[in-house]
């Protein structure tokens, strides 16, 4: 077995040991969810209604935060029709104190706008969600997995929103459910 191979089966095998037993999510609605990097508690995520240039009124966003950089990245969610991926799109981190104004888009380059930040959810079988599982006040997934993210936030921080473009050393793994935010 190649050295590949091995990393995914031992992977694979510890995603299941760890996810046994665990029931879904379902008293906890997904814009409360919150989440914590297996094997990295440097990092958390959750999702969030924040109103933005493009809904006013409020959309779901997903944030990654940054215990050693202190940062926190936001993104829009985006899913297409049928047999479709969620992505992820970066935003402007809101300024403190700025809560009623609108997320905008993070500033991006035409090769960045190629870049695509897949996110998938996961539920307590290991089963796929559909992307348009990804609305408010549905239940919210075990597991989050931002594929690209990682190799990302190492080499492209700036571009994800952080000021510093502080290279962000992130395990390529999945967040697991933590607890769920009092609304």
């Amino acid at each position: 077995m190649s050295k590949a191979n091995k990393v995914r089966f031992w992977s694979l095998y510890a995603v299941c040991l760890l996810s046994s037993g665990v029931r879904a999510i379902e008293n906890c609605p997904i814009e409360r969810a919150r989440y914590e990097l297996m094997g990295d508690e440097k990092f958390s995520a959750g999702f969030d209604i924040k109103p933005t240039r493009v809904n006013p009124a409020g959309e779901l966003v997903v944030f990654v935060s940054s215990l050693a950089s202190q940062y926190t990245y936001w993104f829009r969610l985006n899913s297409g029709n049928g047999y479709s991926t969620l992505s992820m799109t970066p935003l402007e981190q809101p300024k403190p104190g700025s809560e009623s104004i609108p997320l905008r888009d993070a500033p991006t380059t035409q090769l960045e706008l190629t870049e695509f930040q897949p996110i998938f959810l996961i539920d307590e079988n290991l089963v796929f969600f559909p992307p348009e599982s990804a609305r408010p006040g549905l239940a919210a997934p075990m597991y989050l997995f931002p594929a690209a993210l990682a190799p990302s936030l190492w080499y492209h921080s700036g571009s994800l929103g952080n000021p510093e473009n502080t290279r962000e050393l992130m395990l390529r793994a999945l967040f697991k459910y933590k607890d769920c935010r009092q609304s």
